[in-house]
C-alpha cells in the first residue's frame, strides 16, 4: 500500500487532497519535469481545494471531475486561471458545487477571456 500512496502523492503536487485512507494530504511542492505537462487528469482524487499558484505553464486540459470541490472562491479561481496561461479546458463536473457557484466561476472565466484576446476557457460543470 505504501507504493500506491507514493504514486498518488506524485500526481497531486499542488493540491490539498485526501489519500486512499481519507487522511489529509498536504501539498508536496513543485516537482521537476512538470513544466511541459499539457493534460492533467485528477478525476476522483478527493481534491478539496484549488491551489492559488499552480506552476504548470503549458497545461491546456485539467480534469478535476468527481472530486470534493465546493464553494470555490471566484477570487481564488481567477488567480488560479491566471497562473495557468495556456489552460483551455477545466472539468469541474461531479463536484459538490452549487449552481450559483458554478455560474460565478463561468463568469470569472469569461472576464479572463475578455482581458486576453484569443483565449477561450471551456468550463465543464454539472
Amino acid at each position: 500500500m505504501k507504493k500506491f500512496m507514493f504514486i498518488f502523492l506524485l500526481i497531486i503536487p499542488f493540491c490539498k487532497a485526501t489519500d486512499s485512507w481519507n487522511q489529509a494530504v498536504e501539498p508536496i511542492g513543485a516537482l521537476f519535469g512538470w513544466d511541459n505537462i499539457e493534460t492533467l487528469n485528477l478525476k476522483g482524487a478527493s481534491i478539496t481545494e484549488l491551489p492559488v499558484n499552480p506552476s504548470l505553464p503549458k497545461l491546456k486540459n485539467l480534469y478535476l471531475n468527481k472530486n470534493q470541490l465546493r464553494d470555490v472562491s471566484p477570487t481564488l479561481f481567477k488567480q488560479f486561471l491566471k497562473n495557468l496561461p495556456e489552460l483551455r479546458l477545466i472539468d469541474l463536473s461531479n463536484n459538490p458545487l452549487t449552481k450559483e457557484n458554478a455560474k460565478e466561476l463561468i463568469k470569472v472565466a469569461a472576464k479572463i477571456e475578455a482581458e486576453k484576446t484569443g483565449r477561450h476557457i471551456k468550463i465543464i460543470t454539472d
